[in-house]
């Protein structure tokens, strides 16, 4: 089954794949909480934080000071670099695979947004196909 998992071959795929991952954090992050024992809460928080609340931080305060706008590439760059030295800088993918983690964000909060949506409208969760 992970062969046939991880058998992508587009960015198109891994983005829709990543969209699903954050559909089901928040899905199952909502059927536990009520169980008092939620998961996923810290990978819905990073999702929230680095593709949602830190941009709009920066865009606000850009309005005001527009040196801003430039804090919020760095601030990405500095998270790759961080993790990207946490895997092991001399590893052969560490950079790509930290690149496409801050990239993933972005994918995660666009399936935490239908999840949530999806819920308030009262519609069932539904699968997100992305093969």
């Amino acid at each position: 089954m992970t062969i046939h998992d991880a058998d992508m071959h587009h960015f198109r795929q891994w983005w829709l794949r990543a969209i699903r991952s954050g559909f089901g954090y928040a899905q199952v992050w909502d059927t536990t909480r009520k169980r008092g024992n939620p998961l996923y809460g810290r990978e819905i928080f990073r999702a929230l934080f680095w593709a949602l609340v830190l941009p709009v931080v920066f865009l606000i305060a850009g309005w005001f000071q527009p040196i801003f706008w430039a804090g919020l590439p760095l601030a990405y760059a500095l998270q790759i670099m961080r993790m990207a030295v946490r895997d092991g800088v001399a590893r052969k993918f560490s950079w790509q695979q930290a690149g496409l983690t801050m990239i993933g964000k972005f994918a995660e909060l666009a399936g935490i947004v239908r999840y949530a949506k999806r819920k308030l409208l009262g519609r069932q969760g539904g699968t997100i196909f992305y093969k």
